[in-house]
């Protein structure tokens, strides 16, 4: 209990800030991140650093966690709930947590720009790529409309 008591935040606790992400971010993100953090913190690139594999693991923890989206959801929660534990204790207990704490929780992040992708889920891109192109045997023309044929002849 004295550990919970006393227990304040640490920096290998914040998962996003240890990848470089935000919570917004979307597992291709923090993957990427991760790889590039991963190059520069590998154990085998610091020999001489002691806490080179600890660092490593707490990286490889955080990217399991935040490419799980359970894991994500869970972890989510904890840190928005504010409880002063560590995510390792929380996991622990958040069964016998979760049916006897009723607390606020802040909200989430949202994205400063909407989604594009949901207005057109329904409806197919209209735009090709060029290996889709040369795929299908290259650029097509659309058909021409008669205002477009009199613009092209001066004819407007």
């Amino acid at each position: 209990m004295d550990s919970i008591l006393s227990y304040e935040r640490l920096e290998e606790d914040d998962y996003y800030n240890i990848l470089g992400c935000d919570e917004l971010s979307s597992i291709e993100q923090i993957c990427a991140e991760y790889r590039l953090k991963a190059v520069e913190c590998h154990p085998d690139k610091h020999p001489e650093d002691p806490d080179a594999a600890k660092k490593f693991a707490t990286l490889q923890r955080a990217k399991e966690t935040l490419c799980d989206p359970k894991l994500r959801v869970q972890y989510d929660t904890w840190k928005r709930s504010g409880l002063s534990m560590s995510y390792q204790d929380w996991k622990a207990r958040k069964d016998t947590i979760h049916t006897s704490l009723h607390w606020a929780v802040m909200k989430k992040k949202e994205p400063m720009i909407e989604d594009v992708k949901n207005e057109t889920d329904n409806e197919p891109c209209s735009y090709t790529t060029a290996e889709e192109s040369w795929i299908s045997g290259g650029w097509r023309r659309e058909s021409s409309s008669s205002i477009l044929n009199q613009f092209r002849n001066y004819e407007i």
